[in-house]
């Protein structure tokens, strides 16, 4: 069943920037861990910089993604992202 979160994009779709630059040099773990403390779930912008600073801190943390890293929005979209605040 299609949804409009569904963020596959459609046969034939150009490979963003991070696809054709970055994401072909990640990995993929050939199996989960047995135990972890905390599971991220998606590799969007939020899900990978969440599992960065945990793992960062010390923590044990699993990322789970179902397609590529930044495959989504988070690796198509126009936008940006910045500290402070709207003037």
């Amino acid at each position: 069943m299609d949804s409009v979160f569904n963020q596959t994009p459609p046969a034939g779709a150009p490979e963003s920037f991070w696809q054709a630059t970055s994401a072909a040099r990640l990995r993929r773990a050939p199996e989960l861990p047995a135990r972890t403390n905390v599971v991220v779930i998606g590799g969007g912008l939020l899900g990978t910089a969440t599992a960065y600073w945990l793992a960062r801190s010390g923590v044990a943390t699993v990322l789970i993604e179902q397609g590529d890293l930044a495959s989504g929005a988070t690796g198509r979209n126009g936008g940006f992202m910045g500290a402070g605040t709207a003037e």
